[in-house]
This record gives C-alpha cells, sequence and structure tokens, in this order.
C-alpha cells in the first residue's frame, strides 16, 4: 500500500504506523514485506545527515512544485545538494547499471552540456549511469 493508501485505511500517518504492523502481519502470508525498525529509521536518518543530505515531506516549501503535482508522489524525497534546484528545469540521465569507461566519459559530457544549457541533471543516486 501506498503512504497515501495507509493513511485513508486508517485516518492519520500516527495511527497508520502504530496499526501497521499488525496489518503487515494479516496480509502478509509470502513473508515478502518487512517493516523497519525505529533503530534502522534512526540510522539511516543520521547517514543522510552525515552525508549533507535532507528530507523534504510533501507540503514543505522546498518539495518540488512538478513533483508534487505527478500521481502518487513520494512522501518524502532524500536529497544531496542544493534544494532551490529542484524547482529548475532539471533532466535525468539514465543508463548502464555497469557502464562502460566510454559509457560513462560520454555520460559526463552530456550531463556537462546540458548543465551547461541551463539544466539541472538530477540523479536518483543508483549505481552505474543514473
Amino acid at each position: 500500500m501506498t503512504y497515501r493508501q495507509l493513511v485513508r485505511k486508517f485516518g492519520t500517518a500516527e495511527d497508520a504506523l502504530v496499526a501497521l504492523p499488525d496489518y503487515v502481519r494479516q496480509k502478509n502470508a509470502s513473508g515478502r514485506i518487512e517493516i523497519a525498525t525505529r533503530q534502522s529509521a534512526e540510522k539511516e536518518l543520521e547517514d543522510v545527515e552525515h552525508l549533507g543530505g535532507q528530507l523534504i515531506p510533501l507540503g514543505h516549501h522546498s518539495y518540488p512544485e512538478y513533483i508534487a503535482h505527478i500521481p502518487d508522489p513520494p512522501c518524502i524525497l532524500t536529497i544531496l545538494g542544493n534544494a532551490e534546484l529542484l524547482n529548475h528545469p532539471s533532466i535525468a540521465i539514465v543508463g548502464a547499471r555497469n557502464a562502460s569507461a566510454a559509457g560513462r566519459r560520454l555520460a559526463g559530457d552530456i550531463a556537462r552540456d546540458l548543465g551547461d544549457a541551463g539544466y539541472v541533471v538530477t540523479s536518483g543516486l543508483a549505481r552505474g549511469i543514473d
């Protein structure tokens, strides 16, 4: 279920978090769903802060307007860098996970040229060309 579906079902985000463990146990016969522990969530938050990143929740003034208007936007974005750039025209480059040296060079050249043309080159922070 998405965040919005959980809030709709349980009324509030807090109620959804309280109900989630029992709800998952009832619906998770396959064992494929795992709920993060409070300790692992806090560790992830510490890691983001340590890297200089920040979390931007949906509805915050820094949340990108373009993303806020897509169907089912993420409830929280984790970003590294200048959050104000998220409201500028942007483009993402998607390529191979195990790119060759030539592919990485070409992607770098394309990203530089797009940046020089005024676009913000956005990454999903995946491994490879992304």
